[in-house]
């Protein structure tokens, strides 16, 4: 099984993936009762993948090469994200956050965060 982020396909499988779906509410008091909800619509979806970027035999210059450099360049674009199997599978979203980290304790490997949201529309500027 594997993890796509545009033309990325991820060394190792997420350790952990979040995936949201919300409705922009407004609550009011109900006298006597549980409150009043109004509901407005969808908010943004939200996909949130963590796990780390390690590959047998690779440095980590090898790594920021493949992985680490590409992952950046697509940050802020609209990619597509597939994992098969999942309701986001070959889903469009906005790229909106990129995080990684190095821990002393392993070598050869970046973990790392990314968050996606999908709108109604995409609008790049």
């Amino acid at each position: 099984m594997s993890f796509i982020v545009g033309a990325v396909t991820l060394p190792r499988f997420p350790e952990k993936i979040q995936f949201r779906k919300a409705a922009e509410v407004k609550t009011y008091m109900y006298p006597g009762a549980l409150p009043l909800i109004i509901s407005f619509g969808g908010k943004a979806d939200v996909l949130i993948v963590e796990g780390k970027l390690q590959e047998a035999g690779q440095t980590k210059a090898q790594i920021v090469t493949s992985y680490v450099a590409p992952l950046e360049a697509l940050v802020n674009t609209a990619v597509t994200v597939q994992c098969a199997g999942r309701s986001y599978h070959n889903t469009e979203f906005v790229f909106v956050d990129f995080t990684y980290d190095e821990r002393p304790a392993w070598v050869r490997t970046f973990y790392f965060r990314l968050e996606f949201w999908k709108g109604s529309e995409h609008m790049e500027l």
